[in-house]
């Protein structure tokens, strides 16, 4: 995927505009530039995670691993000095 970051357009497109937004590097109103936009600065490659499907649970593990983490990790608080402010 690549966000195309400005309206381009000219001899390389046949005069037709790429208007912003986001393109899969193979769409057809690229023109087969995506690779050249990308270099050229007029656009910049996306990079897409897959989404973890609904089906499949969270691993019960992982969360309790991670609550861990957190207990271990909690700032302490600021103890006041005695005898002053």
């Amino acid at each position: 995927m690549i966000e195309v970051l400005v309206n381009y357009g000219g001899k390389n497109t046949n005069w037709k505009r790429i208007p912003q937004g986001t393109y899969a590097e193979d769409a057809p109103e690229l023109f087969g530039l995506a690779e050249y936009l990308v270099k050229g600065g007029w656009a910049r490659r996306i990079i897409v995670t897959p989404a973890i499907p609904a089906d499949e649970p969270v691993s019960t593990a992982t969360s309790e691993a991670l609550d861990i983490a957190d207990a271990q990790h909690t700032p302490k608080t600021a103890r006041k000095r005695k005898g002053g402010d």
